[in-house]
């Protein structure tokens, strides 16, 4: 068999049915120190100060380090472009020419040295050295498109050796 439990109630007599004449208060509020207000504030003022003084000090370390690669940057640019010229002055014709004759010991041909390549019949034995290959009396060098000197007509010569 269950049984429930007795319950007291101190509130009520059990004999009597009167009321305890308990007198009920009001919760306290304990009154907090103003004095944890303030050090909270100063506290979360300090911790925010601080971090916005690291913040800045890394916006302005990032600053210094833009600056310095632009900087690495400018000194590429002119070097190349420094560079740039260079090449292009050495590479003219003249800085080549003038460079072949004084470090290499090479001079200009001669009238003689010339040889001149008739491609008129490529089926030929063209580019025999000798009288052949020389111009004719009435020729004055290389004037008509037969006499000219190219890659694929070297080639081509070259090629009718082997």
């Amino acid at each position: 068999m269950l049984v429930m439990p007795e319950r007291y109630y101190p509130d009520y007599l059990e004999n009597t049915g009167e009321q305890n004449r308990r007198t009920v208060r009001a919760p306290v509020k304990k009154k907090r120190n103003p004095r944890i207000y303030v050090f909270g504030l100063v506290l979360l003022c300090f911790a925010l100060g601080l971090y916005y003084t690291s913040l800045s000090a890394t916006i302005t370390r990032q600053g210094y380090e833009l600056k310095k690669i632009q900087g690495e940057i400018d000194t590429i640019h002119t070097e190349n472009e420094r560079l740039s010229f260079l090449m292009a002055r050495l590479n003219s014709l003249e800085k080549v020419e003038e460079t072949a004759i004084e470090a290499y010991g090479m001079s200009k041909p001669e009238d003689e040295d010339i040889i001149f390549l008739s491609i008129a019949d490529p089926g030929s034995e063209a580019g025999a050295v000798g009288e052949d290959a020389q111009p004719k009396q009435g020729d004055e060098g290389p004037s008509g498109l037969e006499n000219i000197l190219t890659f694929s007509n070297l080639h081509k010569w070259v090629k009718g050796l082997f």
